[in-house]
């Protein structure tokens, strides 16, 4: 999909947590375990 070295790219140039939004956009919600 073309947009996704876009994407890429935002995150990069505003240096956001890739590794969190790829978890937000590919991983199911589960609830956080309690610590």
């Amino acid at each position: 999909a073309p947009f996704l070295p876009e994407l890429l790219v935002k995150a990069i140039k505003h240096q956001l947590p890739l590794l969190a939004i790829l978890n937000i956009l590919f991983m199911p919600i589960q609830p956080t375990p309690q610590l």
